[in-house]
C-alpha cells in the first residue's frame, strides 16, 4: 500500500487470537466503564466503553476489531459487525433456566446479573435488536425491562423467538424509567417476579392463510406419522392426507414426492405429543427433537375478586388444630407451581394428599388446580405402584391427580409410590415411553395432588412417611362445610363452577403479588412440606411398625412382655406369636416374611426402641415403655 492510500477497515466477527489489546483513551480520558461482546464460542466481538465528560454528560463509544483491506488488524472505533452477540451471552449459556431478562443497557444488565438472574442487552441499545443474532434466546421465556419507546420494536423481534414474552411492570412510587440500576436484590427479584405477560399482536391474515411457500417446512415427521403446522396445533396425518394438502398448494407429484423426502430426512422428529409445561413447536432435550403439539392453556393472571373461590379453599382446609397453616401452604404451593409453569424455571414441588370425609370438595379444588396449571391432568397412579411400565400418557399433563383412587395398601405398591415421587417430582429429568413408542428423556413441569377420604383402608394407599419421603409430601387434613353457592342440580354446579373459573383471574394475579410467609418458605421448593398431626398420627397407627408397637404395649399391659425389655427380633416375635392377648394379630403380621419384626423394629428407633451393639452376632433391642412412638 503506497504512502497516500487510505485504510479502508471492516469490522470482523471477532478479534483473531493474539489480538493486542486496545488503547481505551479517548482525548486522553480513560473510560469510566467498560462491557465486553463475547460470541458463542467466547471469542470477543466488541467492547463498549463509556465516558463521563466534564460538562457532565456521557459519551458510549463502540470499539470492534478491524482489517483493512491489506491484512492489518485494529481495534477502531466502529459498530460490532452484525448480527451481532447480545451482551451477557456467556450468562446464557452458564445458566440451566430458560428464561432471561431483556435490559435497557449493559449497566441494568450488570446491576439484574448481580442479583442472580441472567439478563442480556443489545449493542446500541433496545432499538437496534434486529441487528442483533437472536438464536440463544429461542424458546426462552424473555421478560423484558425497558423504556415503553423500544418496547414495540422488542416485542416485534422477539415475539417469533421466545415462547413467552412478559414485561417489568413499574412499582407504585417509583419514577418513569426507574431502571435496575437503582434497585436493589430485593426489588429486582420483585419486579422480575412481578412481571406481567405481553399478548404480541397478532396478525390475523397470516393465521387465516398460512404461508405455503415452503411447505416443506410446515410438516414434521416421526417415522409413522406426519405433523402439519395450523399455527395453532400441529395435526397429526397419513402421508396420503400431506400428498392432497401438497396437491391443494399447488404441487405437482414430482415436487410433492421431492417434498415428502425432504420431511421424512430433514423435519424427523423423536416424538409428537403435549409436553408437560412445554409450548407448541420443537424441543431439543438431550440429542432428541420432541414436537411439541399444543401449548398448555396459561390463564392469563388479572385483578379481580375471587370471594367464591377463597371460601372454597378455606372451607376445605381450615383447621381448628392448625388453623391458616393449611390454607398458605397450598396457595404458597399453588403459587409457587404457576410460577414454575409461566416462567419456565423447572422446581420440585410437595405432592400433596388431601384426606378428609366423601363431598367435602377435595375433586374440585383438584378441578380448580387443573385450570390454574395449564389445563390438563393424568393419573399417575398405575404407573407410580408399578402396575405398569408405560407412562407416556403422563408427559403432556400438567397435574398428576389421583381422585379418590381404590389403591393398593400393599406394602410393596406403597413404597414403590413414595420412590416415583421423589424420582419423578424432585429429579431433574424423566424418562418417558409410551407403548410401543420409543423412550425419550425431558424435563416436565409436574404437580401432584391425592384425594383421598380419612378412613383407614383409605389412608393406608398414601406412601409410608419415612425418612427419604418425609420433606417430599404434604399431608393435609381436610374438612367438610357448606358450599358457597348452591351446588345440588347439575345446572347448580355448572353455574358454580363457571363462577369459580370466572374467579381464577384474580386469584392468580393475587398470587402473584402475595409475599409467601417467612415461616412457611424452605430454599428447595419455596415452600416448606406440611404434616397434618392427626393424619401423621393415624398413619402411624396403621402402619405396620405403629402395630407392631400397638402388640408390644398389649403384651405389657397382658404380663407376658415386661417393659423394658432387651433381646433380638426373633426372640419378639416369639413371644408375641405366642402371648394370648397378641397371638392371633402378631402372627398375621410379623409370620409371612421371617425378617418382619426387625424390620419393624428399625423402623421405630427413637425416643422408646434402641438399637444395641451385636452380641453373638445377633442384634438386640430395647423397648422402653411408654405411648405410642411419635
Amino acid at each position: 500500500m503506497s504512502d497516500t492510500e487510505k485504510s479502508i477497515w471492516k469490522a470482523l466477527p471477532s478479534a483473531p487470537a493474539g489480538t493486542s489489546a486496545p488503547s481505551f483513551k479517548l482525548k486522553g480520558q480513560s473510560p469510566s466503564a467498560r462491557w465486553i461482546y463475547t460470541t458463542a464460542q467466547g471469542e470477543i466481538a466488541g467492547i463498549v466503553c463509556r465516558y463521563d465528560l466534564a460538562d457532565g454528560k456521557a459519551e458510549r463509544i463502540t470499539l470492534a476489531c478491524c482489517q483493512d483491506q491489506n491484512g492489518k488488524t485494529a481495534w477502531k472505533p466502529k459498530a460490532i459487525l452484525e448480527p451481532r452477540p447480545p451482551y451477557g451471552l456467556a450468562r446464557l449459556t452458564e445458566n440451566p433456566d430458560t428464561f432471561a431478562i431483556v435490559a435497557d443497557s449493559e449497566e441494568s444488565a450488570d446491576a439484574i446479573a448481580a442479583a442472580g438472574m441472567p439478563s442480556v442487552a443489545f449493542a446500541g441499545g433496545p432499538g437496534a435488536v434486529m441487528k442483533s443474532d437472536l438464536s440463544a434466546l429461542k424458546d426462552m421465556v424473555l421478560i423484558l425491562w425497558t423504556g415503553d419507546e423500544s418496547k414495540a420494536a422488542l416485542v416485534a423481534a422477539l415475539a417469533p423467538v421466545a415462547c413467552e414474552l412478559r414485561a417489568v411492570r413499574i412499582p407504585e412510587g417509583k419514577p418513569d424509567g426507574w431502571n435496575a440500576t437503582a434497585a436493589d436484590s430485593e426489588e429486582i427479584a420483585a419486579a422480575i417476579r412481578n412481571a406481567v405477560v405481553i399478548e404480541p399482536p397478532v396478525d390475523e391474515q397470516a393465521e387465516a392463510e398460512p404461508d405455503t411457500s415452503d411447505p416443506v417446512k410446515r410438516f414434521f415427521y416421526d417415522g409413522s406419522r406426519y405433523y402439519l403446522d395450523t399455527l395453532r396445533e400441529f395435526v397429526p396425518m397419513d402421508q396420503k392426507s400431506v400428498s392432497r394438502h401438497m396437491k391443494a398448494w399447488g404441487q405437482d407429484r414430482e415436487e410433492t414426492d421431492i417434498a415428502l423426502c425432504q420431511i421424512q430426512t430433514g423435519q424427523f422428529i423423536h416424538f409428537a405429543g403435549p409436553l408437560a409445561g412445554h409450548p407448541r413447536g420443537i424441543h431439543n432435550v438431550g440429542g432428541s427433537k420432541l414436537l411439541a403439539t399444543v401449548s398448555p392453556n396459561i390463564i392469563k393472571a388479572k385483578p379481580g375478586q375471587w370471594e367464591t373461590l377463597r371460601a372454597v379453599i378455606e372451607g376445605l382446609l381450615d383447621d381448628p388444630a392448625t388453623g391458616k397453616t393449611q390454607v398458605e401452604t397450598f396457595l404458597a404451593w399453588l403459587k409457587i407451581a404457576r410460577e414454575s409453569l409461566v416462567t419456565n424455571r423447572r422446581r420440585p414441588g410437595q405432592a400433596i394428599a388431601l384426606a378428609g370425609p366423601r363431598g367435602s370438595g377435595k375433586s374440585l379444588v383438584i378441578d380448580i388446580t387443573e385450570a390454574a396449571l395449564g389445563g390438563r391432568r393424568a393419573n399417575p397412579y398405575p404407573y407410580f405402584t408399578g402396575r405398569t411400565n408405560f407412562n407416556g400418557d403422563l408427559a403432556g399433563a400438567e397435574l398428576l391427580a389421583v381422585d379418590d383412587e381404590a389403591g393398593s395398601t400393599d406394602i410393596r405398591s406403597r413404597r414403590t409410590l413414595a420412590a416415583n415421587i421423589k424420582a419423578c417430582l424432585f429429579s431433574g429429568a424423566v424418562r418417558i415411553e409410551g407403548k410401543h413408542k420409543a423412550a425419550f428423556t425431558f424435563r416436565p413441569c409436574w404437580r401432584m395432588l391425592l384425594a383421598l377420604n380419612d378412613e383407614p383402608e383409605a389412608l393406608l394407599v398414601l406412601p409410608p412417611i419415612t425418612e427419604d419421603i418425609f420433606d417430599k409430601i404434604t399431608l393435609f387434613r381436610c374438612h367438610k362445610r357448606p358450599l358457597p353457592m348452591p351446588a345440588h342440580t347439575l345446572e347448580e354446579r355448572e353455574a358454580f363452577f363457571a363462577t369459580l373459573i370466572s374467579e381464577l383471574p384474580g386469584m392468580l394475579a393475587w398470587l402473584e403479588r402475595w409475599e409467601i410467609p417467612s415461616e412457611i418458605t424452605e430454599e428447595r421448593c419455596g415452600v416448606r412440606w406440611f404434616h397434618h398431626p392427626a393424619i401423621l398420627a393415624a398413619l402411624h397407627e396403621l402402619s405396620p411398625e405403629g402395630q407392631l408397637i400397638a402388640l408390644i404395649d398389649a403384651a405389657n399391659a397382658g404380663g407376658q412382655l415386661p417393659l423394658p425389655w432387651i433381646g433380638t427380633a426373633a426372640d419378639l416375635k416369639c413371644i408375641l406369636c405366642h402371648a394370648v392377648t397378641t397371638a392371633r394379630e402378631a402372627e398375621k403380621l410379623l409370620g409371612s416374611w421371617h425378617a418382619a419384626a426387625g424390620s419393624y423394629l428399625a423402623r421405630l428407633e427413637g425416643e422408646r426402641v434402641e438399637r444395641l451393639p451385636m452380641l453373638h452376632g445377633n442384634v438386640r433391642w430395647h423397648i422402653r415403655p411408654g405411648g405410642l412412638v411419635g
